[in-house]
């Protein structure tokens, strides 16, 4: 069954409705056993899916993935997405994993996030570690790089930046 925006404003909006959305959100979390042998949290419930946002893309990310992407179009080469995904590793448990691909290459369980034509791409396992994160382009004498400027499920993180602890939910 697939839901929407609307359909869920007006179920929420039922005064009988509403106690039941509050208490799926108190119900227990399921785990996602993901590639390279981890797991994380993961809540289905309507509640996280409308109320908590996706991932962001900041007027930086968004000016060099369509810059990328000009370039793309001058060599006749298909468009290109910035896949971000949270791997096992780094000095804090987690490490953030930022590779163009093509469109075609996206896998089914992918979520698409665009903003004015520029395209992020998350797999189902990193988006649980990644939602309310975002991305962000850094051009400085350090690096230049795609970096994650903000993430809620990180609890603490590594000097650079690249890695990070995810919170105790």
């Amino acid at each position: 069954m697939m839901l929407s925006g609307p359909l869920l404003l007006r179920v929420a909006s039922r005064t009988a409705a509403t106690p039941r959305l509050a208490l799926a959100a108190r119900r227990p979390l399921q785990r996602i056993s993901c590639s390279g042998g981890f797991s994380v949290p993961f809540s289905r419930s309507l509640c996280a899916a409308f109320t908590t946002p996706a991932v962001l893309l900041t007027e930086r990310c968004v000016a060099r993935l369509n810059m990328l992407n000009a370039r793309q179009v001058e060599s006749s080469s298909p468009e290109r997405l910035l896949r971000v995904s949270v791997e096992p590793g780094g000095c804090s448990g987690f490490q953030y994993a930022f590779n163009l691909q093509d469109a075609a290459n996206l896998a089914e369980d992918d979520s698409v996030f665009e903003r004015e034509g520029a395209k992020v791409v998350v797999d189902e396992c990193s988006l649980e570690l990644l939602r309310g994160a975002t991305v962000d382009f850094e051009d400085d004498m350090m690096r230049t790089a795609f970096v994650i400027s903000e993430n809620p499920i990180a609890d603490a993180s590594c000097g650079c930046g690249s890695s990070f602890q995810a919170k105790e939910i």
